[in-house]
Order: structure tokens, then sequence, then C-alpha cells
């Protein structure tokens, strides 16, 4: 294969293939900090958690739940997320909006304008 440019194959050799620059600690002298890990391990499971809620936890839109993990706020639901689509189809009003002909209003205005887009 190497004969024919398919793989390129190098001979195993003793030779380093990576030189560091700076010496390797040793292991056994390396000193973590509790406060550190621990931190660490608390941003790890406050991650995990955003993870499950956006999964199967009680989201009302999927879009609004990912930019306010990533601190963007979003006015007004999507209308095209999973969970947008599903309330739709149930006639169900999003949180917080009492009027149900101005949903019915915006809704048949962004279909006429997704209508209009190539």
């Amino acid at each position: 294969m190497d004969g024919l440019d398919l793989v390129s194959y190098r001979r195993r050799s003793e030779e380093p293939l990576a030189t560091l620059l700076v010496p390797r600690r040793d292991a056994q002298l390396l000193m973590l900090e509790r406060e550190s890990l621990d931190a660490r391990k608390e941003r790890a499971l406050e991650r995990l958690e955003a993870l499950l809620n956006y999964a199967f936890g009680p989201v009302d839109c999927r879009s609004r739940a990912l930019l306010a993990y990533f601190g963007e706020p979003l006015i007004k639901d999507c209308g095209a997320c999973d969970r947008c689509k599903a309330r739709a189809r149930s006639g169900e009003l999003p949180p917080g909006v009492t009027d149900r002909e101005a949903v019915l209003r915006e809704r048949w205005q962004l279909d006429e304008d997704g209508a209009r887009t190539p």
C-alpha cells in the first residue's frame, strides 16, 4: 500500500515524534487543590443538569432554553422547535400569553412570511 501511495508508512523507531520543550513534572509530586477540583465538579454537574433539563425537563421553548443557557434572552418563543409546534397543535397558549387571537394573528403572519421565503 505504501508503494501505491495509498498509505504513508514509517517503520517503528526509538526516536521521539514529539519533543517537549519543558520537562514533564513527576505525577507523584503534583499537588491538586481540593477547592479547584470541587469547583470543576460543580461546573460539570451544572452543565449536566442543564443538558438533562433541556432534553427531558419542562422546557417551554427549546430555542429560548438554549439561548438562556448562553446568557442571551429570547423575548418570545421561536414557534419552530418541537415544543412550540406541539403547543401550537394542541391549541395551548405560550406561557404569559392571554390573548389567543393575537397569537393566532402572529402565527398566521409567521406562516405567511415563511411561505414567501424560498
